[in-house]
């Protein structure tokens, strides 16, 4: 979630892709064209692209749908949490939430909220020296 020019979320689909995992890959941002291309040029044919805000306007599209991984790269304190609650409920236990940007100085929205998941006890925090923070679904 926030994909900006796709490159992280292209990376993604490729390492599945690797693997052999017969997933999708669902980038969700403003943005289309630089994601679409990228995708392309990498042959990625796994990867589906959610234009729009999320979740508010492509949730819809993929309300049906349970997730081993999410990758929120976001800068506000709002947009982590909506992003992060309803993904969340949707989260198979061992599965992980991303969050990118935690510690950093113009994002401390998102290391505010991540510091508040540390009282769920539903959920192992990790952070690391990289500007990450990841929750595993216990």
């Amino acid at each position: 979630i926030g994909v900006w020019r796709g490159g992280s979320a292209c990376l993604i689909a490729e390492k599945c892709k690797v693997l052999g995992l017969n997933n999708k890959i669902y980038a969700a941002d403003t943005s289309e064209n630089i994601v679409i291309d990228l995708a392309k040029k990498m042959n990625l044919d796994n990867l589906v692209l959610l234009k729009g805000i999320f979740p508010d306007e492509t949730a819809h599209s993929i309300k049906n749908l349970k997730f081993k991984f999410c990758h929120i790269d976001v800068d506000i304190y709002n947009s982590a949490k909506d992003v992060f609650n309803w993904v969340w409920k949707k989260m198979t236990v061992g599965g992980g939430v991303v969050f990118d940007d935690y510690g950093g100085l113009l994002t401390d929205g998102v290391s505010k909220f991540v510091d508040e998941l540390s009282l769920s006890p539903n959920g192992i925090i990790i952070h690391n020296l990289n500007g990450h923070a990841v929750i595993i679904k216990t």
